[in-house]
């Protein structure tokens, strides 16, 4: 299965983010992927936003520009990269960005798989493979208790 990991760049500051808030955000999304990766794989792939390459120079160009069209860019490159992916894990940090909400939604709507998180705990991590295991037990026909 490949997971999305949908966390925000700009964050609560929006429009006034800086540059120094946007990297630390998106540092923050690639420890959480790579905590990901090591617990999930081989069984499963993470594919992170924040180290998209075209994400990367959307977000330099905003960071330029304050554009709210780079947004909007930005957003379709999210959702072009979800629509490769089977499923979505949400880690909001106590708040949820119009553009992971979006993210959320559009999961939701196509019946991906969708898991939200505060934070990204040894316990929510446990909980994150309880609920893919239910998942895809639910998906191939069995129930959590046949998987």
């Amino acid at each position: 299965m490949i997971l999305y990991l949908a966390s925000w760049v700009r964050g609560p500051s929006g429009s006034r983010a800086s540059e120094d808030d946007i990297a630390s955000n998106k540092m923050y999304a690639s420890h959480a992927a790579a905590r990901l990766r090591t617990a999930l794989e081989p069984f499963h792939q993470v594919v992170c936003p924040h180290e998209d390459g075209l994400l990367g120079k959307i977000d330099d160009l905003w960071l330029e520009t304050r554009s709210e069209h780079l947004v909007h860019l930005a957003v379709q490159r999210c959702t072009s990269l979800l629509d490769a992916c089977d499923g979505l894990v949400a880690i909001t940090r106590g708040y949820v960005s119009a553009g992971m909400q979006l993210e959320i939604e559009y999961a939701k709507r196509f019946g991906k798989f969708v898991y939200e998180t505060e934070e990204l705990t040894d316990e929510s991590l446990e909980d994150l493979v309880m609920a893919l295991i239910e998942y895809e037990g639910n998906r191939d026909g069995k129930t959590a208790n046949q998987a």
